[in-house]
């Protein structure tokens, strides 16, 4: 089975997200033929080479749904791609996005665990039985709570807040659209954003189609979709006007 997926790419910048369509390997987390969309990269030059460079994030879709990652650059030779430890949670997300491609397929590079080759006794085994899920669970609550806590990075954005809205099934979430103009006559950029703090979102409330500066928190690797639609998260609100 062929692992290599189509992938957009978007290198974000103080005030511009550049986009490219590319190929992502799943074996390997190598990204290329990258091919930039509305950007003159010889007139312009690599985004990652430019000083208001910020990151770069990759997105991979199916059926109207999408998985969000991150990139990472090789300053050396430019190369595009993703780490060990994210591709791990893009192949594992991306079984369950594509209808139809078992799971055993898609992680089929993943090391296969070690069976046991001495014999038990039943209490051994019934404490194994015991310990194992606990110990998950354990790490599960230990990974989710490093990575709450952990920002992969923060920053600004400014612009006009265009929506606001709490949803959710169960977990309910603040997500809004703040629309950011970076020159006069160019379309406006979209920054979509989660917002936990309902006082947060109350002041941002009142601010809905004024200019507003967002401070935001970027979480990578939060498990399920209960902790928002997005990984900006906004901690903080500045009216501009």
């Amino acid at each position: 089975m062929d692992l290599k997926l189509p992938i957009e790419v978007s290198d974000e910048l103080l005030d511009e997200v550049i986009t490219a369509n590319a190929m992502l390997d799943l074996a390997s987390g190598e990204i290329y033929k990258l091919e930039y969309q509305d950007y003159d990269v010889e007139e312009e030059g690599l985004p990652w080479k430019r000083k208001d460079y910020d990151f770069s994030c990759g997105t991979l879709s199916n059926n109207g749904k999408d998985i969000e990652f991150t990139v990472q650059i090789d300053k050396a030779t430019g190369a595009y791609s993703v780490n060990a430890t994210e591709l791990l949670e893009v192949k594992v997300r991306a079984a369950a996005l594509f209808s139809g491609v078992p799971a055993g397929n898609m992680l089929k590079s993943m090391d296969a665990a070690a069976k046991p080759t001495t014999k038990k006794s039943p209490k051994q085994g019934g404490f194994i039985l015991i310990a194992i899920p606990i110990l998950l669970i354990l790490a599960l609550v230990g990974y989710g709570f490093f990575v709450w806590k952990w920002a992969y990075s923060e920053g600004e954005r400014a612009g006009f807040v265009q929506k606001l809205s709490k949803k959710g099934f169960v977990c309910k979430t603040w997500e809004g659209e703040l629309s950011m103009v970076s020159m006069p006559g160019t379309s406006p950029e979209k920054f979509l954003f989660t917002i936990w703090d309902d006082q947060v979102a109350e002041q941002l409330n009142k601010a809905v189609g004024k200019r507003v500066a967002l401070y935001y928190e970027e979480k990578v690797g939060l498990p399920g979709s209960c902790f928002g639609d997005t990984r900006y998260y906004v901690t903080k609100v500045k009216a501009l006007d």
